[in-house]
């Protein structure tokens, strides 16, 4: 009714500043343009850890414990080693036979070397071991091995040249279908046990691993499945979950890209109507009125008007006397500008602010030089201000949460991978939900604080670089018979788990046992430098970064001009500033 036809008159009259820098909750108030943006995200970001912890709570908790099993089969009890990467070695040839067969041995009678309730299948009725074997001179052969494969002529082949091994793999596939939490699921899992004796003198064995949800032929699999239901009787929430992540991510999507096109339609506009814009005589550098009520950025009206309603708006017809003296627009330097020029329609629609990029003085020297900033004066930092780079990733985060969801309704597909893109889709979800603490200064203070300190860290890792590489370097080189520097990537590990003051005691204590003297020498040179000084030097450029923008925070606060409620903060630590016509219309 008639309402709704106000709101869309208020729409209508939205001017460029708020179509690009007021936020979505003062947009619905002042302008009855509902927030659909924020909503959508929120419920993205509640429905994709709703998703997360789904699929965590019906599937990994019982593959993790799976896979402790699978180790114990074949690898033993006695593997060392993190979970998910456990090995161990073999030191003779009978060690290795044993340890072959039993391996083999184990997958053909699988359900009777484990307690599970849930019994093991095989993706068909004659179940078959897929042994790929590479020699030292660069031959690789693979061939089947079926349960009588201790006659095989290829497996007593292997038994007979172990010296001319190079590795050995075997590849093998079982079937796991379990009741969990929720509902009723098949996994099917690739093992590929590797005996790898590329190093001679030991064989390293380890157990090669991947998950994947059973497809549909595998489900009508005669046994054990024909007892069971495969979907369960709770499957169908968790599917309905998927469609509405889908359904919103792809609003999302096209919500973004829409004000995407918004954006460079006006941003076009921008550059049309500053290209040719009034002749600098009549324009002059006065700061910007603070707007102390929200309400009062409703009143701003366009040049034009009578000069009590225009002074409201930030802008008067001045003459040249009124002009503010040149120490008060120094004062102003790296202050917000804004650009004035005409539009198509003859009337000065609104002055846009941007945040110079410049030096003080070279500031001051370009307000000196210039009294009329157009298009091509601002930088391409100070462009990218009037463009949300917050959209591009709203974009890439409805992608990936779009193709997460399509691949949890697809049969067959890696469970890893999926718990990947779940992961990666729910993390963009949460961090696109910071893009609307941009216009609460306060709460967006962790952003501001690493766009200013993150480039000034780069520069300072640019010179440390090269000598926390020497040192990494030169440690492989002294202490190489030690696991923590047998390699580039173990020794820049472990020097980087020293630097945080982790494992300092058994450092010194692994290196000593190889060189008492030069590990003192090595580990407290690295210590002194990169602790008492790189560290420090770090920690001082982020903590020079928060004061001073706190510091900015503040000064916008307490100046004339300051920031604008409802508004993005982007201008820099000074009041902001505005070109106006001076003199006559």
């Amino acid at each position: 009714g008639g309402g709704g036809r106000r709101m869309r008159r208020q729409s209508a009259r939205m001017s460029l500043s708020d179509q690009l820098f007021l936020n979505p909750f003062e947009k619905w108030r002042r302008h009855g343009k509902f927030p659909w943006k924020f909503f959508i995200h929120c419920l993205l970001a509640i429905l994709t850890a709703l998703q997360v912890v789904v699929f965590i709570t019906q599937e990994t908790g019982h593959a993790k414990m799976t896979l402790r099993h699978f180790y114990t089969i074949f690898l033993g009890e006695d593997v060392t080693g993190a979970f998910g990467s456990r090995t161990f070695t073999i030191s003779n040839e009978k060690d290795f036979k044993d340890t072959l067969y039993s391996t083999i041995e184990h997958y053909f009678h699988i359900n009777s070397q484990s307690m599970s309730i849930d019994k093991y299948a095989y993706p068909n009725e004659h179940p078959t071991a897929i042994v790929e074997v590479t020699w030292r001179d660069g031959v690789t052969n693979e061939f089947p091995l079926d349960a009588k494969f201790r006659k095989d002529h290829k497996y007593m082949d292997i038994i007979d040249r172990v010296q001319d091994l190079y590795e050995v793999r075997i590849r093998l596939v079982v079937l796991e279908l379990f009741k969990g939490p929720l509902w009723t699921s098949c996994f099917e899992w690739h093992l590929s046990p590797t005996f790898n004796y590329q190093m001679t003198g030991q064989i390293e064995v380890l157990l090669g691993w991947n998950i994947y949800e059973c497809s549909a032929a595998d489900m009508r699999h005669p046994a054990p499945y024909h007892k069971l239901n495969i979907r369960g009787k709770l499957k169908f929430p968790y599917s309905f979950l998927h469609a509405v992540v889908a359904v919103l991510a792809a609003l999302s999507f096209i919500l973004a890209w829409k004000a995407i096109r918004d954006s460079v339609l006006v941003l076009r506009k921008i550059r049309q109507s500053t290209r040719s814009p009034a002749p600098p005589s009549t324009y002059q550098i006065t700061p910007l009125r603070h707007v102390s009520r929200p309400e009062e950025a409703d009143d701003l009206g366009p040049p034009g008007q009578d000069a009590e309603e225009a002074s409201r708006g930030g802008l008067h017809h001045d003459s040249t006397e009124d002009r503010p003296p040149p120490p008060n627009r120094l004062q102003r330097t790296g202050a917000n500008a804004m650009i004035g020029g005409s539009f198509a329609d003859g009337r000065v629609e609104e002055l846009l602010c941007r945040s110079m990029s410049v030096r003080s003085m070279d500031t001051a020297y370009f307000l000196d030089q210039h009294d009329v900033i157009t298009w091509e004066h601002l930088t391409w930092r100070e462009k990218l201000s009037f463009f949300n780079l917050w959209f591009c990733i709203t974009i890439v985060g409805n992608l990936i949460q779009f193709i997460a969801t399509i691949t949890c309704f697809l049969p067959g597909g890696s469970v890893t991978g999926r718990l990947v893109c779940l992961g990666v889709a729910c993390f963009f979800a949460w961090l696109n939900l910071l893009r609307y603490l941009e216009y609460f200064s306060t709460y967006y203070l962790l952003i501001r604080t690493l766009q200013m300190g993150v480039p000034r860290v780069g520069e300072f890792l640019v010179g440390v670089v090269p000598v926390f590489f020497g040192f990494a370097v030169m440690g492989v080189c002294l202490f190489w018979p030690t696991d923590n520097f047998s390699t580039l990537t173990q020794a820049s590990m472990s020097l980087f788990a020293v630097l945080n003051g982790d494992m300092i005691h058994d450092t010194f204590a692994n290196l000593g046992d190889i060189s008492p003297i030069f590990s003192q020498i090595y580990l407290y040179s690295f210590l002194c430098l990169f602790i008492y000084v790189v560290l420090n030097v770090f920690i001082s450029i982020i903590e020079d970064s928060f004061f001073s923008e706190k510091i900015r925070d503040m000064e916008l606060s307490a100046a004339p001009g300051g920031t604008q409620p409802g508004y993005a903060s982007i201008g820099s630590v000074h009041p902001p500033v505005m070109l106006e016509p001076r003199g006559g219309n």
